[in-house]
């Protein structure tokens, strides 16, 4: 049983908390902290429909911290940082709020941030740091300072309508968080001057890009990014952080910084997705920290619609996805898939329905040997942890260019009277391929999914393979310990490859 209970030990960030000890070295580092309306009292102040919800702004902060902590105060970039589920506090819940930094080669870390709830951790945020090798010590980033960006913004908004605005469409901030002192908007451009309110429950000592501070930059950007006029209906939507494509950060910011913010074109995101740029500076003009990419979404059926579990888990029930249209796949772009294909024909299946749309496919058979049959064919020793690291390697080879990787050599072992063929072709193959592709030190690290038949039962006539079981299980705790490889599991029922692919 895994207690809840608050670790002892230095604290080494306000948010952070501490290090948990762990018994082996050359691991995750994890970080943990009882996060309340308590512990953090200015969060309060962030409302998503009269909610108190955690910052996008704070996970930001929490990956600059690890980073910081492992490898010292310097530059960094976060990059493709994605906010993936909603944390609410409450006067009546604390949870334990836990960062984990993954190394995975190069200077590259995998960051990830948790709460443990009722049904298990649950994931927030996962992204990527690493430090910016294109700073030297000192070295100071400009940009356009804030006189000259107001001679094109003529547009003078009041503050105070422009936060009345947000509360009607369900963005509620307290002191803490109404940061804006002023705006001047332009044709695409937006410019805010910024200043942390000063106040005993959010000191900015500790912080890199306090979070209160952080998030009223962005609501600068938000003068772009919300229409008054709300959507087609006419109604105010909500739109929350979702992602970011990257975040340079040069230097802490200061209690009074200012925020220029422009709006991307809208290519191909539709009405309910938007994105936006912004750079925060001070008043000469030297750049402090930028955000390139951050992309807000209209939130659908407000902030309590959280994922099953989130709170109490009742029942869990399971809804049939018909699928995707056969011309509907995969997007364009370079690379190839890396497809463990099993026996059956689901993994030819699979990469002939890829190669239909336009995508390269590379195929590895399991067996007691290594060989490359022919280009974007292989076969190799499912017990061989050196042969995954070979074809990785004979594959695709410094580039990386590995788009994905299909895990689907447990479609070979439904029977339960075989648990070791079982293991070997489930959770032990999977093992030993997580444990290679972070060690190729790929710049962009592929993301894996896990394919299994029969290892939940939908309805009470489904028979179970229990022998499939456990790589649900490696995958869980794979999600946590190598977040940067964003572990998808899939089970599916048909015995029918093309219905499987």
């Amino acid at each position: 049983m895994r207690s809840t209970a608050p670790r002892t030990g230095t604290v080494v960030h306000p948010l952070l908390g501490t290090a948990v000890p762990l018994s082996v070295e050359g691991g995750p580092r994890f970080w943990e902290q009882t996060l309340s309306a308590e512990t953090a009292p200015y969060l309060v102040d962030h409302q998503v429909q009269s909610e108190v919800v955690v910052p996008a702004a704070a996970y930001v902060e929490l990956g600059l911290a690890a980073a910081a902590v492992t490898h010292g105060e310097k530059p960094y970039v976060l990059e493709n940082v994605s906010f993936q589920r909603m944390l609410s506090l409450s006067a009546s819940n604390a949870y334990n709020v836990q960062v984990a930094l993954t190394e995975q080669g190069e200077g590259r870390m995998g960051f990830q941030v948790s709460s443990l709830q009722n049904v298990g951790w649950i994931r927030h945020a996962v992204g990527t740091v690493f430090a910016n090798g294109e700073l030297t010590a000192g070295q100071k980033v400009t940009h356009e300072a804030p006189p000259q960006i107001r001679q094109r913004c003529p547009q003078v908004i009041a503050t105070q309508e422009n936060y009345q605005l947000l509360r009607q469409q369900g963005l509620e901030y307290g002191p803490y968080f109404q940061g804006v002192q002023e705006l001047w908007q332009g044709t695409n451009e937006v410019l805010g001057r910024v200043v942390l309110h000063d106040g005993p429950a959010a000191p900015i000592a500790g912080y890199r890009l306090h979070p209160a501070l952080l998030d009223s930059c962005f609501q600068v950007l938000g003068v772009l990014l919300f229409a008054p006029e709300g959507d087609e209906t006419g109604e105010p939507q909500t739109y929350v952080a979702v992602g970011m494509e990257k975040v340079h950060y040069h230097r802490p910011l200061e209690r009074e910084v200012w925020a220029h913010g422009w709006l991307r074109k809208r290519e191909g995101l539709g009405k309910e997705s938007r994105i936006g740029d912004v750079v925060m500076m001070n008043a000469e003009g030297e750049v402090l920290a930028e955000v390139k990419g951050l992309r807000v979404q209209r939130l659908e059926g407000g902030a309590s619609s959280r994922a099953i579990g989130e709170e109490w888990l009742y029942t869990q029930d399971w809804k049939r996805y018909e699928g995707a249209p056969l011309d509907h796949g995969p997007e364009d772009g370079e690379g190839a898939w890396l497809v463990f294909a099993d026996a059956s024909g689901t993994g030819d299946a699979l990469a002939g329905l890829m190669e239909a749309s336009g995508q390269r496919c590379v195929k590895v058979a399991a067996s007691d040997h290594y060989e490359k049959l022919k280009p974007g064919l292989f076969r190799i020793n499912a017990s061989a942890p050196e042969d995954y690291r070979r074809v990785l390697q004979d594959a695709f080879g410094e580039a990386g260019d590995c788009r994905g990787i299909i895990h689907l050599w447990s479609l070979d072992s439904t029977s339960n009277e075989h648990p070791e063929h079982a293991l070997q072709l489930g959770s032990q193959s999977a093992l030993y391929l997580a444990q290679a592709v972070p060690r190729q030190g790929w710049r962009d690290t592929p993301k894996l999914w896990l394919v299994t038949r029969g290892a939940h039962a939908v309805s009470q006539d489904d028979s179970l393979s229990v022998s499939q079981a456990p790589l649900w299980g490696f995958g869980r705790a794979l999600s946590l310990e190598h977040p940067e490889l964003q572990t998808t599991l899939v089970d599916v029922l048909s015995s029918d490859a093309p219905s499987q692919a």
